[in-house]
């Protein structure tokens, strides 16, 4: 696309092709290209190095700073070890707008911290001290919250072997309403 292209935004076809493959409207696509674009003007690659993506994302996206280091590298698509606007754009999507399907798959990548493909007994831990946090903020008690959320997680895990695999987690995950609401889909 070239310098010149990027300041000035996306062309036509490119917005059009983004609100094909995104849930964004056009509106939207250039608003979030105007961000990008703000964050990356005095680079000369223009695309989102992990200090940049971190700082666009503070405020937008709940997390800490190793939540959103994880969330850069699933964000990088094409393992480049940066973000580029179609990236972002896509996965952003299915954050913020993708069905609780999509936004599980997502969020399982984000906690299979060592890719195993399963969520070990430590990522677990991870998730359930991170949906206590969540409790906490809307008003929970912390002792029966912890109980509660300690039982959705043994729920999701149908086979009972300690571990939880992407479909435990997004077809018993789908499912449970209040699993959903702590994890901030619904």
């Amino acid at each position: 696309m070239g310098n010149e292209a990027s300041k000035k935004g996306l062309s036509k076809s490119e917005t059009n092709d983004l609100a094909k493959k995104t849930q964004f409207t056009h509106q939207e696509i250039e608003q979030l290209k105007l961000e990008f674009n703000k964050i990356v003007a005095t680079t000369k690659v223009k695309e989102l190095n992990m200090a940049q993506f971190k700082s666009l994302l503070k405020g937008k996206v709940q997390g800490t700073d190793d939540q959103l280091g994880g969330l850069f590298q699933l964000f990088d698509s094409d393992g480049s070890g940066s973000v580029s606007f179609n990236e972002l754009a896509v996965a952003l999507s299915v954050l913020g707008k993708g069905t609780a399907e999509e936004k599980l798959k997502f969020l399982f990548q984000l906690y299979d911290v060592d890719k195993s493909g399963t969520l070990t007994a430590d990522e677990i831990q991870t998730i359930i001290g991170q949906m206590k946090e969540v409790a906490k903020s809307l008003g929970r008690e912390e002792g029966a919250a912890g109980n509660f959320i300690q039982g959705l997680m043994q729920k999701l895990d149908k086979d009972k072997n300690g571990e939880i695999d992407l479909n435990e987690w997004v077809t018993e995950g789908s499912k449970t309403p209040s699993l959903l609401m702590l994890l901030g889909i619904k």
